[in-house]
């Protein structure tokens, strides 16, 4: 195929994609009646304060699916941190919201599918300094608008990072924010630039896109625990980066992600799905492989971020448990849907027998007293490399039945974390 014609398949293909996630209207109906609401209350208390529309739907970036808005209260200067709290709290009063703990509190509540957050800011203004990072967000929406030519170019980023499982700045993701990917976009100017781009990032990429330090290397300049294999310099707070979540396992693969596309540009790249044991079956288990599947609940105490950590940490700890065994791990991963009440996780290895024996190791020949322990609690010791070891015979050579003892007797899990199928 020649280039025009490739990118003749690219244009078509996007042109679709983009019909079916960009919404049919600027701003849903609940969220300019959530807006009208407050701003009526705001007048009639007389409080210096004004109502903002933030996040994706301010900014319009917002994708068709979108279930979320944030609506900034920015306060006049004259109030205290206390007053700003205890009057949005007096606002939002007939919305019933759920007070939730942040940089400063802010509020919560779902109305007609819609989920809510409601942030208490300072008006300020650019280049103003403020002693809560969360009042430069207002300024975001702002910058983001004045690039509106490429709003649909970052709809569609967006579609593509949800797809390849590197959106969401979350603990539990690791990935792109959506405010990192628009500052990549309007940097890259669109959508395919970003992804030609970074097909070719190389292990640390900088990218400064007001040009805040003039050429000096913004990694000598900012906090050192915020770096990451890219630095991505957020145009309103120049001492922040914006893409310090991004972990190197997902930078590597949003890079190789759009190899893929622009190798083979494919709808079902946009596509977005999540792990579940219909799948986990379909797709990645084979032939002469075990593959266990866990069912995760998911509580609802806490916010997204924090309910979808909790979950994670019970798969890193089920990883970090198997991995002490015997048993040969070729694959494993986990995934969830915020929509759903459980995450899964799966992992597989081979279906085999173990060996008839195992072999422990001990501690270093010149540790005497360790050694001499070690002696005592094993028949069959010998010696190499330094070390002692101990052949024994192993009680279960079968590996289904060594995870049904070990899940019965060795690993301790909470009840939300539960050994829901094998697979065999």
């Amino acid at each position: 195929m020649s280039n025009n014609e490739n990118d003749r398949k690219i244009e078509e293909l996007l042109k679709d994609v983009l019909k079916e996630i960009k919404p049919l209207q600027r701003f849903p109906e609940p969220v300019l009646s959530v807006k009208q609401i407050i701003s009526d209350n705001i007048e009639k208390k007389g409080i210096d304060c004004d109502c903002l529309i933030g996040g994706s739907v301010g900014k319009n970036t917002h994708l068709k699916d979108d279930s979320d808005c944030d609506i900034f209260l920015r306060f006049s200067k004259k109030y205290s941190e206390d007053e700003i709290i205890s009057i949005s709290k007096e606002l939002l009063k007939s919305f019933s919201p759920l007070v939730l703990k942040g940089s400063r509190n802010y509020f919560s509540f779902i109305l007609d599918g819609i989920k809510f957050e409601i942030v208490p800011v300072f008006k300020i203004k650019k280049n103003e300094l403020t002693a809560n990072s969360i009042d430069y967000s207002p300024l975001h929406v702002e910058w983001v608008q004045k690039h509106e030519k490429y709003l649909d170019d970052i709809r569609l980023a967006k579609r593509f990072c949800k797809a390849q499982k590197v959106y969401g700045a979350e603990s539990y993701r690791r990935g792109l924010s959506g405010h990192s990917i628009e500052i990549l976009v309007i940097f890259y100017k669109g959508f395919i630039n970003l992804i030609t781009a970074a097909s070719q990032w190389q292990d640390k990429v900088v990218i400064d896109v007001e040009n805040r330090y003039k050429g000096l290397n913004p990694a000598l300049m900012l906090d050192e625990s915020k770096l990451g294999p890219l630095i991505l310099v957020d145009p309103i707070t120049p001492n922040r980066n914006a893409a310090a979540a991004f972990s190197k396992e997902k930078f590597e693969l949003f890079k190789k992600s759009c190899n893929n596309f622009i190798k083979n540009p494919s709808r079902k790249m946009f596509e977005i799905s999540y792990l579940d044991p219909k799948r986990i079956k379909e797709e990645f288990h084979k032939k002469g492989i075990i593959t266990l599947i866990f069912k995760h609940e998911a509580s609802d105490l806490g916010s997204q971020d924090k309910i979808g950590t909790r979950m994670y940490k019970e798969y890193e700890r089920l990883l970090k448990a198997i991995k002490e065994t015997d048993l040969s791990l070729i694959n494993s991963d986990w995934d969830w849907d915020p929509d759903e009440e459980y995450s899964w996780s799966f992992f597989q290895f081979k279906d085999e027998k173990l060996s008839k024996y195992k072999i422990i190791k001990g501690p270093p020949i010149e540790l005497k007293e360790s050694c001499n322990r070690f002696k005592k609690a094993h028949k069959n010791v010998y010696e190499a490399d330094g070390f002692l070891f101990a052949k024994e015979s192993r009680k279960m050579q079968d590996p289904v039945e060594l995870i049904n003892f070990l899940m019965k007797k060795a690993f301790k899990f909470p009840e939300k974390t539960v050994l829901f199928e094998i697979v065999r």
